[in-house]
């Protein structure tokens, strides 16, 4: 016999639990461009 978590966890709390992983995300995001297109413009591809 195995051993099954049953923690539930509310709506909300999902919610609030995607909703800030999905605005670290973001961030990372700008975080990404923002060099992306700095070495873009060090090639000479800038606008």
């Amino acid at each position: 016999m195995t051993h099954t978590d049953l923690t539930f966890i509310t709506n909300e709390e999902k919610k609030a639990k995607l909703t800030g992983e999905l605005y670290k995300q973001f961030e990372e995001s700008h975080r990404l461009e923002t060099a992306i297109r700095k070495n873009l413009e060090m090639l000479g591809y800038g606008e």
